[in-house]
């Protein structure tokens, strides 16, 4: 629970950090930033679990789990900015900016969250 609280609250503050930023404004206000910022909570919070189930059973299912977790999220990034592309929204570039400022808070919250139970053992 406490996983998903996070994933909330990161995702709440992307969200009030792009109205602030006068350079992302534009961009934080179209329906493709909520979606996307709510599809990577739900996508967090799934891979989330899927580590806290390894991290339960062997190893080499833990550094498997941490291995399909990493390709999802490298491959998702790049697929989300196409279809921004593809739609000619606006603002492009600050959009690819934010989609990686999400990827890299959403991977660093995963990260953390996986060392803290590895270490409980």
């Amino acid at each position: 629970m406490k996983y998903i609280i996070t994933t909330i609250l990161i995702s709440s503050a992307l969200l009030l950090a792009g109205q602030f930023i006068p350079q992302f404004s534009e961009v934080a206000n179209i329906k493709f930033w909520y979606i996307t910022l709510i599809l990577w909570s739900l996508l967090s919070v799934v891979l989330g679990r899927w580590v806290a189930k390894a991290s339960l059973e062997s190893p080499i299912r833990f550094t498997t789990a941490i291995y399909g977790i990493t390709l999802t999220k490298m491959l998702l990034t790049p697929s989300i900015i196409v279809v921004y592309l593809f739609l000619n929204l606006p603002n492009p570039i600050e959009y690819a900016l934010g989609v990686f400022a999400v990827f890299l808070a959403h991977t660093i919250h995963l990260v953390i969250d996986s060392q803290s139970k590895v270490r409980k053992g």
